[in-house]
């Protein structure tokens, strides 16, 4: 999920109306939006692309922004001239890459909410044409949605729809020189926060700031390594699974439960040593057996530990 545009009007690739305000004329001189979406689809990975529809201050200067309501109601634009800017260079993107996610931020010009030529309406009828399975955030003010989002801790998370939340691997989306170790979230944290999200219905949009020169800072690196050597190996579990929730477990000090294909999992984080998890304290269902089961837990600063059990079965297994 790409950065295509932020609210300084700077897009990564040669957009409509840009002239030469864009990285294939100025700094690296590349289409950086087409690299990493042929990058992303020989990979076997979906493309989406993050745009910011709601603010641009070089087409539209603003005062400075100081709390919320500035960024999202009183200076924003909402002209139509505005929309119809914003509007060629999403279908750009459509045409251009292909994504299967159209990701909006700060909302949409609230003039331009029509069908008719260049309005939002005509454009998001553009993009399920092109990508029939393609889905849209909740950040077009309304307009639709297929997904709704939360922000680091803001927002609740919904219930019986698709969500997502989004945060940092720091306190700041791009790059802030002055993050550390102590604004930066720790590879376990970032283990526990995916699953929390399942365990709840929803997902995680995990974004990284690249420095200048487009390298990670080593911190945000091994976040995202500690975070995909687990993956490699609990993956299977979480995706498509239903998100059971927090559970109360007697000795732990945090738990999460999902189920997939009739398959019970529990993540369980607690003081390092063996802890014997009575049978009544895990969900409901399942093939427990009746003297409970027994994890090995790492600490605090540990990823969680597996434990699942079939519908049905004598045993509940551990994961290596």
């Amino acid at each position: 999920m790409l950065t295509t545009k932020h609210h300084d009007g700077i897009t990564l690739w040669d957009a409509p109306g840009t002239g030469h305000r864009n990285t294939a004329h100025r700094g690296p001189r590349r289409d950086l939006v087409g690299e990493i979406a042929r990058a992303a689809g020989e990979a076997g990975l979906r493309f989406g692309v993050y745009y910011s529809g709601g603010l641009d201050w070089h087409v539209r200067p603003t005062a400075p922004l100081v709390h919320g309501e500035d960024v999202h109601d009183a200076k924003r634009p909402r002209d139509d001239e505005y929309g119809a800017y914003c509007s060629s260079q999403v279908r750009d993107l459509i045409d251009r890459y292909g994504p299967d996610v159209l990701w909006n931020d700060i909302g949409w010009p609230d003039q331009n909410m029509h069908f008719d030529q260049g309005g939002l309406g005509e454009l998001l009828e553009h993009f399920y044409r092109q990508r029939p399975e393609g889905l849209i955030n909740d950040r077009f003010s309304g307009a639709h949605h297929d997904f709704v989002t939360t922000e680091y801790q803001a927002g609740e998370a919904p219930v019986d729809q698709a969500w997502e939340n989004c945060r940092g691997i720091g306190q700041s989306f791009g790059y802030n020189q002055l993050e550390g170790p102590d604004q930066y979230i720790s590879g376990t944290q970032a283990v526990r926060h995916v699953i929390d999200a399942v365990s709840r219905g929803g997902r995680v949009l995990l974004n990284v700031g690249p420095r200048a020169d487009g390298t990670l800072p080593e911190p945000q690196v091994e976040v995202l390594e500690q975070l995909g050597e687990f993956m490699a190996e609990h993956k299977q579990a979480l995706a498509g699974s239903r998100g059971l929730g927090e559970l109360q477990i007697p000795g732990a000090d945090w738990a999460r439960a999902v189920e997939k294909d009739g398959r019970c999992h529990v993540f369980v984080v607690g003081d390092p040593g063996v802890l014997r998890i009575a049978a009544g304290d895990l969900p409901e269902g399942f093939g427990w057996p009746a003297e409970g089961v027994e994890v090995e837990l790492g600490g605090a600063t540990a990823v969680p530990v597996a434990v699942s059990s079939e519908a049905s079965g004598p045993r509940a297994t551990v994961p290596s």
